[in-house]
């Protein structure tokens, strides 16, 4: 299997984990809740419900990881007065309200590139 371009990946040539470079090689920068938004977007690609064949499981893993390193400094929404937007969050359990900042709608730039390279390959061979 071919492996997809650097320019995909945000310059990262070969994802092995399938987790962002700068994650693989110092643990310490690492948060729970980072790892779990990584491992909620996979189940987002590979679904428990179903079962997949080990090459399309990878490739459902590097589109996680793609969405994910596309995505990941996304910048924050501002108003028409340039102030950062919030967003609030009612906990059942705690009972407590939580405010976080917004970010803005994801986009997927890289599926027109990821769709000719698709077209590339199938038209050569």
């Amino acid at each position: 299997m071919t492996q997809p371009t650097p320019s995909l990946l945000g310059g990262f040539a070969h994802i092995p984990s399938g987790l962002d470079p700068k994650w693989q090689n110092s643990g310490s920068e690492l948060t729970t809740a980072d790892i779990e938004v990584f491992h909620q977007l996979i189940l987002v690609y590979c679904a428990k419900r179903f079962a997949y064949t080990p090459p399309v499981y990878r490739i459902r893993n590097l589109l996680a990881a793609i969405d994910h390193n596309y995505h990941s400094n996304r910048p924050l929404k501002t108003n028409k007065d340039g102030e950062i937007r919030y967003h609030r969050c009612y906990n059942k359990k705690s009972k407590r309200w939580s405010v976080f900042p917004e970010k803005v709608a994801k986009t997927y730039g890289y599926v027109p590139e990821m769709a000719e390279m698709l077209y590339k390959k199938t038209d050569k061979g």
